[in-house]
């Protein structure tokens, strides 16, 4: 994926890396469903409303979440990946 640099406005396009989003390598209901077993809130499909970027889910963390709580998340996304 390639990088969009802040500060450029312009529409995304698939294989964009922007913000939390990115093209998953499964669809994003099965993902989220592997996620909701370990009890984690997983991230938007956007497949819906923006068809464009392909497979992808936007994923967003705050202030809010602990480190632990974002390493696990990082951790089970990484499980779900390699799964098959």
């Amino acid at each position: 994926m390639k990088e969009i640099p802040t500060g450029e406005p312009r529409v995304a396009t698939k294989g964009d890396k922007v913000g939390g989003a990115g093209e998953c390598p499964r669809p994003v209901a099965e993902i989220n469903a592997r996620l909701h077993e370990q009890k984690i809130i997983g991230g938007y499909d956007l497949t819906k409303d923006y068809p464009h970027l392909g497979n992808a889910m936007l994923v967003a963390v705050t202030e809010m979440n602990t480190r632990e709580q974002i390493d696990a998340l990082a951790k089970a996304l990484g499980q779900v990946k390699s799964k098959k």
